[in-house]
């Protein structure tokens, strides 16, 4: 009679599955519904029932199986987060109108007659096809690859030092990867793969007790040393100061996410305060090679841009001019800022409320906010803690490139080569920001298609 019983019971787990086109969750919806239905022949075998009979009633009482199947399905389908995605592509058009502005209004030699707007438009379609590519990838793939994802990082960065052809200069940068009539500029790329590789590192790690003192400093130091020694002195040999700044960014907002404050308050300490006291404090140990020696001119640079009144003169608070004289409908589409170069890059913000006024500002604070608001959602509704960490350090990566554009369009940083997401003009970075935005994607996708028990699971 058992076998009679289970075979009945599993042709009606059967008929449930098959209208559930997640066959990741087949087993857990087995296991599930079969653990009801045998409370239920338990319950009634215990009222003197007959084995045979316990189970049909058990089997009536759960209902139609096609019925309780299409249910399942409609609730373990594919996700799409649409708000994410039309707010993408409103950032992206936002960009494309405003190079169309640079465009109409270039006044500079070197860049009058560039059709900013025509190829941004063009390496938005190329982003947005791989953006689609990644939407109906498994993005639990890329758990196999925690290791090659970080070694082919600190490899990329490694390439502009040692090109076959020699180093590629652009804008005084030798962080270029020359590929014909391409040009890769590493870093960007690198901290992408960093951030993907170091956010599956941090939410599959085992969180074992350190009993001792010596057990705690080593893991305390391997961990310091992955998460940011190797990577930025990787970053500072191609001169990327800024690409390790929002690497930074990221790496702790991991940290914070994952509830390790402790550690991400001490690493953050050791990277603000090493070359802080390099630089001040051991300045012949700079003077020893020429790269060390403009590193400590940076330093000496950035931290005395605020109280040295020729640097500070330098800029003219053009940023902050132009901003003040926006209005709230700005100056007109399409109008010339003189005097403010980069506007279609480092500088796109002060030229869009300008142009805009602050109503446009505003709104797109407001834009950011939502943006921000639904991928950190999106973050939280997976089980997934590999899943979780994906998001949070890939928006981290677009994030940290928004703050730091953001605090220098008001100054509140010296000038640097941060050019905020989407809106800014750039192919690769484009490309990549949308490629992101479409692993994200990819995690909402399968949020309800995962089970349990795997999406807990920890790498061993």
């Amino acid at each position: 009679m058992a076998l009679d019983r289970n075979e009945r019971v599993e042709a009606f787990l059967d008929q449930v599955c098959s209208q559930v086109k997640a066959k990741e969750m087949h087993g857990e919806i087995r296991l599930e519904i079969g653990g009801h239905l045998e409370e239920a022949i338990a319950a009634r075998r215990g009222e003197g029932v007959s084995e045979e009979e316990a189970v049909r009633l058990a089997i009536e009482s759960m209902g139609d199986p096609k019925r309780i199947g299409k249910h399942l399905h409609s609730v373990h389908k594919p996700k799409t987060e649409w708000s994410v995605l039309l707010l993408t592509a409103l950032l992206v058009g936002i960009g494309i109108v405003t190079m169309l502005g640079i465009q109409l209004s270039a006044v500079d030699q070197r860049i009058s007659g560039m059709a900013f707007a025509v190829r941004k438009a063009m390496f938005s379609v190329i982003g947005f096809g791989l953006l689609l590519l990644l939407y109906f990838a498994d993005y639990r793939k890329l758990k196999g690859w925690i290791r090659p994802l970080y070694g082919a990082a600190s490899v990329l960065l490694l390439l502009p030092q040692a090109w076959l052809w020699g180093p590629t200069v652009v804008n005084g940068s030798k962080a270029w990867i020359s590929l014909g009539p391409f040009t890769l500029h590493a870093p960007t790329l690198a901290l992408y793969l960093f951030a993907a590789a170091i956010a599956g590192r941090v939410s599959l790690e085992e969180r074992k007790p350190r009993r001792s003192l010596r057990e705690q400093a080593f893991f305390f130091a391997k961990d310091f040393i992955v998460y940011y020694a190797i990577p930025g002195i990787l970053y500072l040999s191609c001169g990327s100061a800024t690409t390790f700044a929002v690497h930074f960014i990221c790496v702790t907002v991991l940290l914070l996410a994952g509830k390790r404050w402790k550690r991400a308050a001490a690493y953050g300490t050791l990277v603000v305060a090493i070359p802080a006291i390099a630089a001040f404090g051991m300045p012949s140990l700079f003077a020893l090679s020429g790269k060390l020696a403009l590193y400590y001119d940076r330093l000496r640079t950035y931290f005395g841009y605020y109280s040295d009144p020729k640097l500070a003169d330098f800029y003219s608070n053009r940023s902050l001019d132009a901003i003040s004289s926006a209005g709230w409908w700005g100056q007109g589409f399409g109008t010339t800022l003189k005097n403010m170069p980069y506007t279609y890059s480092e500088n796109v913000l002060t030229y869009f409320i300008y142009s805009l006024g602050w109503a446009a500002g505003i709104a797109f604070a407001a834009i950011l906010l939502l943006y921000g608001a639904r991928i950190f959602g999106m973050a939280r509704q997976t089980a997934d803690p590999f899943a979780s960490s994906l998001v949070i350090g890939l928006f981290s990566v677009i994030a940290g490139k928004f703050a730091l554009s953001l605090l220098m369009t008001f100054e509140l940083l010296p000038p640097h080569s941060s050019a905020p997401p989407f809106i800014a003009y750039g192919g690769l970075n484009q490309v990549l920001e949308l490629a992101a935005v479409g692993l994200m994607l990819s995690v909402y996708r399968r949020k309800d298609m995962v089970p349990r028990d795997a999406a807990s699971g920890r790498a061993k």
